[in-house]
């Protein structure tokens, strides 16, 4: 009989280890990760886009279209995109060929980072007839590839470059809008 009562109290602290533990885990993800995007979504409306991935805000901003994507339960999949409210557009032909669009559409997106006021910044640089990605700092300039790829970092800069005063415009609407420094 108490070999059966000791057997009861080892799982009785165990069950009680692993419900504090899940709940630690909990509120950690919660107020270092989630909160953030809580208070993010809190000027957005919520919107159904029909993906199963979480759930997303947009607003609009002056000319532009703000957009966030909340992170999954205990994941860290959110982010926060800006970009022109007309977004790309363009026509096909029966062949299914670009025949008219739109010279160029910048996305800047923004993932906040766990525990504090730190981002990391990427672009997306759309055309008809290709997309680029860069990851860029907050200033806008390009992060240097880990790689040591120089050729590549010129090559990024000098893109970059035809789309300044674009990507100037919807970092300053994500500073007003969301308070990103």
């Amino acid at each position: 009989m108490k070999e059966k009562k000791r057997t009861v109290i080892k799982l009785t602290i165990l069950a009680c280890v692993i419900v504090f533990l899940f709940g630690a885990v909990n509120a950690v993800w919660y107020f270092g990760y989630k909160k953030a995007y809580d208070d993010y979504a809190g000027k957005m409306e919520i919107v159904d886009t029909g993906f199963e991935d979480g759930e997303r805000y947009q607003a609009i901003v002056e000319d532009c279209l703000c957009q966030l994507k909340m992170p999954s339960y205990l994941g860290y999949g959110g982010y926060l995109t800006v970009q022109d409210a007309e977004g790309i557009s363009y026509e096909m032909d029966e062949n299914g060929n670009i025949v008219n669009s739109d010279e160029k559409t910048v996305i800047l997106h923004i993932w906040p980072q766990a525990f504090g006021n730190d981002y990391t910044y990427g672009v997306s640089l759309l055309s008809p007839t290709e997309t680029v990605q860069i990851m860029i700092q907050k200033d806008g300039s390009v992060v240097p590839q880990s790689d040591g790829n120089t050729e590549l970092d010129e090559h990024n800069e000098a893109l970059l470059a035809n789309y300044q005063e674009e990507l100037a415009h919807l970092l300053e609407i994500a500073r007003i809008f969301w308070g990103i420094e």
